[in-house]
This record gives C-alpha cells, sequence and structure tokens, in this order.
C-alpha cells in the first residue's frame, strides 16, 4: 500500500501537490478544463455564424418581400385604373345610349308636328281644287 501511494498507475513517483493531487489528475482536470473551454468557443463560433447568416438571409427576404409587394401593388393600381376606365367608358356609353334615344324620340315628335303640317296643308290645296287660284300657290 505505500507503493502504491509513493507511485502512480503508469509507474511514475507520485508527487502530491498542495491539495493533495496528483499530477495526473491535475493534468486529466486541465484537459477537461481545455475541453469545455473549447467546446464554448465552438459553439459560440457557430452561434455567431448563424446569427449572422440568419440577419443576412432575413435582411435579403425583406427586401424581396418588398419588391414583390411594390409590384404587386403597381399591378393592382393598374387594374384598378383600367377598370376605372372601363367603369367610366361604360357610364359614358349608356349616358350616349340614352342621349340618341332622347334625341329620337324628339325628333319623332318633331316629325310628327311636321307631317301634321304638311298633311293639313295638302288638304287645304286639295279642298281649292285643281289651279285654285293665285291664292293656291305657297
Amino acid at each position: 500500500m505505500i507503493l502504491s501511494i509513493i507511485t502512480s498507475r503508469h509507474g511514475q513517483p507520485h508527487t502530491p501537490n498542495i491539495r493533495g493531487a496528483s499530477m495526473d489528475e491535475l493534468d486529466l482536470l486541465l484537459k477537461i478544463a481545455g475541453t469545455a473551454v473549447s467546446a464554448v468557443g465552438v459553439a459560440w463560433g457557430v452561434y455567431s455564424f448563424l446569427s449572422k447568416k440568419i440577419d443576412k438571409t432575413r435582411v435579403e427576404i425583406v427586401a424581396r418581400v418588398d419588391r414583390d409587394r411594390d409590384e404587386i401593388f403597381s399591378r393592382l393600381d393598374d387594374i384598378r385604373d383600367d377598370y376605372l376606365k372601363r367603369a367610366e367608358y361604360v357610364a359614358d356609353r349608356e349616358r350616349m345610349e340614352t342621349r340618341i334615344s332622347d334625341l329620337g324620340a324628339e325628333l319623332r315628335a318633331g316629325f310628327g308636328g311636321l307631317t301634321s303640317r304638311i298633311d293639313s296643308v295638302l288638304a287645304a290645296l286639295a279642298s281649292r281644287g285643281p289651279g285654285g287660284g293665285p291664292s293656291a300657290r305657297i
């Protein structure tokens, strides 16, 4: 037992440090601490890289969405303008058709009165007979 205290597992002499731990134990503790620090460093590096990549991608996506949104709104404005032009065209056409039918009704009414006047003149001329004298001229 004394021999095991004096020598370590590898046959090297046991050299206790201030706390009573051997150099092998300190070496193992330093390796674990170094591995932990390295793992944290790698994790931080990966996190930093992914964060920057996500931010860059987010900015690109926002720019693309803004561009696409502007294009869609432009198309909607064109469609709205075309629709308004068509609506105005339809309203103008209906207004013109109404005016034309009103003018036709006025012309028919005017021609009706003209026809009755012509008929009365012809009746007056017919009542005077053939060659009805000097007053028969119009």
